[in-house]
Protein backbone atom coordinates (compact mmCIF):
# COMPACT_ATOMS: atom_id res chain seq x y z
CA UNK A 1 0.00 0.00 0.00
CA UNK A 2 3.17 2.47 0.57
CA UNK A 3 2.59 5.28 2.79
CA UNK A 4 -0.28 6.85 0.66
CA UNK A 5 -2.27 3.67 1.80
CA UNK A 6 -2.77 5.07 5.17
CA UNK A 7 -6.08 5.66 4.59
CA UNK A 8 -7.22 2.12 4.62
CA UNK A 9 -5.33 2.17 7.37
CA UNK A 10 -6.97 4.97 9.28
CA UNK A 11 -10.44 3.16 8.80
CA UNK A 12 -9.22 0.16 9.96
CA UNK A 13 -8.11 1.63 13.38
CA UNK A 14 -11.37 3.34 13.35
CA UNK A 15 -12.94 0.17 13.40
CA UNK A 16 -11.51 -1.44 15.92
CA UNK A 17 -11.52 1.25 17.97
CA UNK A 18 -15.52 1.30 17.61
CA UNK A 19 -15.63 4.87 16.67
CA UNK A 20 -16.78 4.70 13.22
CA UNK A 21 -15.74 8.24 12.14
CA UNK A 22 -13.44 9.03 9.37
CA UNK A 23 -10.36 11.01 10.81
CA UNK A 24 -8.52 12.21 8.51
CA UNK A 25 -5.88 13.85 10.76
CA UNK A 26 -5.11 10.61 12.25
CA UNK A 27 -1.15 9.61 11.85
CA UNK A 28 0.04 8.17 9.12
CA UNK A 29 1.58 4.39 9.65
CA UNK A 30 5.30 4.24 9.70
CA UNK A 31 6.39 2.51 6.56
CA UNK A 32 8.77 -0.32 8.09
CA UNK A 33 4.82 -1.73 9.54
CA UNK A 34 3.66 -1.35 6.04
CA UNK A 35 6.46 -3.77 4.14
CA UNK A 36 5.48 -6.87 5.25
CA UNK A 37 2.74 -8.04 2.83
CA UNK A 38 0.63 -10.67 4.69
CA UNK A 39 -0.64 -12.72 1.57
CA UNK A 40 -3.09 -15.84 2.80
CA UNK A 41 -3.22 -18.62 -0.08
CA UNK A 42 -6.65 -19.59 1.66
CA UNK A 43 -9.91 -17.23 2.57
CA UNK A 44 -9.34 -16.43 6.03
CA UNK A 45 -12.33 -15.41 8.10
CA UNK A 46 -11.19 -14.08 12.13
CA UNK A 47 -13.90 -13.05 14.88
CA UNK A 48 -12.44 -11.28 17.78
CA UNK A 49 -12.68 -9.29 20.55
CA UNK A 50 -10.40 -6.47 22.11
CA UNK A 51 -10.01 -5.64 25.59
CA UNK A 52 -8.61 -2.59 26.98
CA UNK A 53 -9.18 -0.25 30.13
CA UNK A 54 -11.72 2.00 29.89
CA UNK A 55 -13.18 0.50 26.71
CA UNK A 56 -16.83 1.26 26.09
CA UNK A 57 -19.46 -1.24 25.65
CA UNK A 58 -19.62 -1.20 21.78
CA UNK A 59 -16.05 -1.73 22.14
CA UNK A 60 -16.37 -4.85 23.75
CA UNK A 61 -18.37 -6.61 20.83
CA UNK A 62 -16.98 -8.73 18.36
CA UNK A 63 -15.68 -8.20 15.25
CA UNK A 64 -15.43 -10.60 11.51
CA UNK A 65 -12.79 -10.10 9.44
CA UNK A 66 -12.22 -11.81 6.11
CA UNK A 67 -9.11 -11.85 3.99
CA UNK A 68 -7.49 -12.96 1.02
CA UNK A 69 -4.05 -12.42 -0.81
CA UNK A 70 -2.80 -9.15 -0.17
CA UNK A 71 -5.67 -7.58 -2.25
CA UNK A 72 -9.26 -8.33 -0.61
CA UNK A 73 -10.47 -7.76 2.29
CA UNK A 74 -14.01 -7.00 4.62
CA UNK A 75 -14.34 -5.83 7.97
CA UNK A 76 -18.18 -6.25 10.02
CA UNK A 77 -18.94 -4.14 12.60
CA UNK A 78 -21.73 -5.14 14.36
CA UNK A 79 -24.33 -2.68 15.03
CA UNK A 80 -23.71 0.67 17.37
CA UNK A 81 -26.57 0.91 19.44
CA UNK A 82 -25.23 4.86 20.86
CA UNK A 83 -24.86 6.11 17.44
CA UNK A 84 -27.12 3.85 15.41
CA UNK A 85 -24.35 3.49 12.42
CA UNK A 86 -23.37 -0.10 11.20
CA UNK A 87 -20.39 -0.45 9.48
CA UNK A 88 -18.84 -2.14 6.52
CA UNK A 89 -15.45 -2.04 4.93
CA UNK A 90 -15.14 -3.71 1.75
CA UNK A 91 -11.78 -3.52 -0.15
CA UNK A 92 -10.69 -5.41 -3.37
CA UNK A 93 -7.40 -3.72 -4.26
CA UNK A 94 -7.09 -0.85 -5.40
CA UNK A 95 -11.09 -0.20 -4.54
CA UNK A 96 -12.60 0.58 -1.24
CA UNK A 97 -16.00 0.90 0.30
CA UNK A 98 -17.01 2.04 3.34
CA UNK A 99 -20.58 1.66 4.12
CA UNK A 100 -23.29 2.30 6.92
CA UNK A 101 -25.64 -0.36 6.59
CA UNK A 102 -28.01 0.86 8.69
CA UNK A 103 -28.72 4.34 7.26
CA UNK A 104 -27.79 2.43 3.54
CA UNK A 105 -24.98 5.11 2.21
CA UNK A 106 -21.77 4.13 1.42
CA UNK A 107 -18.11 6.05 -0.01
CA UNK A 108 -16.52 4.69 -2.27
CA UNK A 109 -12.74 5.38 -2.62
CA UNK A 110 -9.50 4.19 -4.49
CA UNK A 111 -5.83 3.16 -2.88
CA UNK A 112 -3.94 5.90 -4.39
CA UNK A 113 -1.34 3.27 -4.56
CA UNK A 114 1.96 3.10 -5.37
CA UNK A 115 1.50 -0.58 -3.68
CA UNK A 116 -1.82 -2.24 -3.57
CA UNK A 117 -1.72 -4.15 -0.36
CA UNK A 118 -4.61 -4.66 1.80
CA UNK A 119 -3.50 -4.59 5.67
CA UNK A 120 -5.00 -5.64 8.67
CA UNK A 121 -2.69 -4.03 12.19
CA UNK A 122 -3.50 -5.99 15.00
CA UNK A 123 -1.28 -3.35 17.29
CA UNK A 124 0.00 -1.02 15.64
CA UNK A 125 -1.82 2.10 17.09
CA UNK A 126 -0.90 1.43 21.00
CA UNK A 127 2.37 -0.39 20.63
CA UNK A 128 5.66 1.02 20.15
CA UNK A 129 7.92 -1.73 19.20
CA UNK A 130 7.92 -2.14 15.21
CA UNK A 131 7.72 -5.99 15.20
CA UNK A 132 4.35 -5.98 17.37
CA UNK A 133 2.90 -2.95 14.98
CA UNK A 134 3.74 -4.58 12.39
CA UNK A 135 1.64 -7.67 13.20
CA UNK A 136 -1.41 -8.27 10.96
CA UNK A 137 -4.72 -10.01 11.54
CA UNK A 138 -4.46 -13.38 8.93
CA UNK A 139 -0.51 -14.15 9.62
CA UNK A 140 0.18 -13.34 13.15
CA UNK A 141 1.44 -16.54 14.29
CA UNK A 142 4.10 -16.46 10.86
CA UNK A 143 4.86 -12.97 11.97
CA UNK A 144 5.52 -13.46 15.61
CA UNK A 145 7.18 -17.29 15.11
CA UNK A 146 10.07 -15.47 13.36
CA UNK A 147 10.84 -13.31 16.36
CA UNK A 148 9.57 -14.60 19.57
CA UNK A 149 10.45 -17.50 22.19
CA UNK A 150 7.87 -20.06 22.14
CA UNK A 151 6.81 -22.83 25.53
CA UNK A 152 4.18 -25.18 25.82
CA UNK A 153 2.17 -24.14 28.82
CA UNK A 154 -1.52 -24.81 29.90
CA UNK A 155 -4.14 -22.31 29.45
CA UNK A 156 -7.39 -23.16 30.25
CA UNK A 157 -6.98 -26.24 31.49
CA UNK A 158 -5.66 -28.00 28.08
CA UNK A 159 -1.88 -27.40 26.52
CA UNK A 160 -0.98 -24.35 24.52
CA UNK A 161 1.65 -22.58 22.78
CA UNK A 162 2.74 -19.60 24.17
CA UNK A 163 4.79 -17.12 22.08
CA UNK A 164 6.69 -14.23 24.26
CA UNK A 165 8.63 -11.17 23.05
CA UNK A 166 9.84 -9.11 25.52
CA UNK A 167 11.85 -6.00 24.17
CA UNK A 168 12.12 -2.18 26.25
CA UNK A 169 9.28 -1.19 28.48
CA UNK A 170 6.96 -3.78 25.99
CA UNK A 171 6.00 -7.75 26.39
CA UNK A 172 3.66 -9.30 23.93
CA UNK A 173 2.56 -12.68 24.86
CA UNK A 174 0.47 -14.72 22.15
CA UNK A 175 -1.38 -17.88 23.28
CA UNK A 176 -1.61 -20.48 19.94
CA UNK A 177 -3.75 -23.98 20.20
CA UNK A 178 -3.12 -26.33 17.56
CA UNK A 179 -2.33 -23.90 14.86
CA UNK A 180 -5.56 -21.17 16.24
CA UNK A 181 -4.76 -18.41 17.88
CA UNK A 182 -6.94 -17.88 21.35
CA UNK A 183 -5.25 -14.64 22.94
CA UNK A 184 -3.25 -11.85 22.20
CA UNK A 185 -1.65 -9.53 25.47
CA UNK A 186 0.70 -6.20 25.36
CA UNK A 187 1.86 -4.75 27.93
CA UNK A 188 3.73 -1.52 28.87
CA UNK A 189 5.62 -1.07 32.10
CA UNK A 190 4.23 -4.57 32.84
CA UNK A 191 0.67 -3.29 32.32
CA UNK A 192 -1.78 -4.82 30.23
CA UNK A 193 -2.32 -1.93 27.83
CA UNK A 194 -4.68 -4.23 25.17
CA UNK A 195 -5.80 -7.88 24.54
CA UNK A 196 -7.48 -10.00 21.86
CA UNK A 197 -9.60 -12.65 22.51
CA UNK A 198 -9.52 -14.94 19.03
CA UNK A 199 -13.52 -16.23 18.92
CA UNK A 200 -13.13 -18.14 15.80
CA UNK A 201 -10.05 -18.96 13.86
CA UNK A 202 -10.50 -20.17 10.05
CA UNK A 203 -7.51 -20.09 7.68
CA UNK A 204 -8.16 -22.43 5.35
CA UNK A 205 -11.67 -21.60 3.53
CA UNK A 206 -12.52 -21.32 -0.29
CA UNK A 207 -12.82 -17.96 -1.49
CA UNK A 208 -15.62 -15.95 -1.84
CA UNK A 209 -15.88 -13.24 -4.46
CA UNK A 210 -19.21 -11.81 -3.42
CA UNK A 211 -17.61 -11.09 0.18
CA UNK A 212 -15.33 -8.82 -1.42
CA UNK A 213 -17.79 -7.28 -3.73
CA UNK A 214 -19.64 -3.69 -4.02
CA UNK A 215 -23.06 -4.15 -2.56
CA UNK A 216 -25.82 -3.34 -4.73
CA UNK A 217 -28.55 -1.39 -3.55
CA UNK A 218 -26.38 1.15 -1.23
CA UNK A 219 -26.80 4.84 -2.02
CA UNK A 220 -22.83 5.58 -2.88
CA UNK A 221 -21.58 9.44 -2.59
Amino acid sequence: MGKNVSLLARLLRIALSGLLLVVPQLSLAKKSTEDYVCAPEKMVRIELAFEWEGQSEFAKLPKVIYRYTNQYGRVEEQKNPDTGLHLLIIVDEPRLWYIDLEANYGKSMRDPGPDYNFRFPLLEGIARDEKIRALQGGCEIEQISEFAKSETVDYNGAPATRYRYITSGERLEFYVRDGVPLRMELFQENIQKMAINYLDYQNDLEFDPALFAKLPDVIYR
